[in-house]
Order: structure tokens, then C-alpha cells, then sequence
């Protein structure tokens, strides 16, 4: 998961990206970090049923689409 809203997030992202280029699939889609996640598995329920087309939701069907088509 990745808080955008860091400094310290944003640099660890790139510094991952640079040191992994061409050596480990870096996927550009990230998974925000959300409460709604939490509160989805407190739940017993999945993302896509708890909270269907919010931000976490729609990056996870974003990954899934960037890994399939990898």
C-alpha cells in the first residue's frame, strides 16, 4: 500500500522503481493505503463487496488488469 500524501512514501516509490528497473516487474498501478480496507476485513467481506468503485477497489481491478496483461 502506498500513502501518496508522504514525502517519505513518495521517495521510497521512486527509489524502488530506480533500484528494480529492468530487474523485478514494478507495477505502476499503486494501492492507496485506506481505512476502507480495514474495515472490509473486519468486515468479512471483500473490497469489491464492502466498498465497490471507491479508490482501493478500483486500483486492485487496476493491478489485476497491469498483471494479466504482463
Amino acid at each position: 500500500m502506498c500513502e501518496y500524501r508522504t514525502n517519505l512514501s513518495k521517495l521510497l516509490t521512486e527509489q524502488v522503481e530506480e533500484m528494480y528497473h529492468g530487474k523485478l516487474a514494478v507495477f505502476q498501478t499503486k494501492i492507496p493505503k485506506t481505512v476502507k480496507v480495514g474495515e472490509a476485513i473486519y468486515s468479512g467481506q471483500s473490497i469489491k463487496k464492502y466498498a465497490k468503485g471507491s479508490s482501493v477497489d478500483v486500483a486492485y481491478d487496476n493491478l489485476a488488469k497491469e498483471i494479466c496483461h504482463e
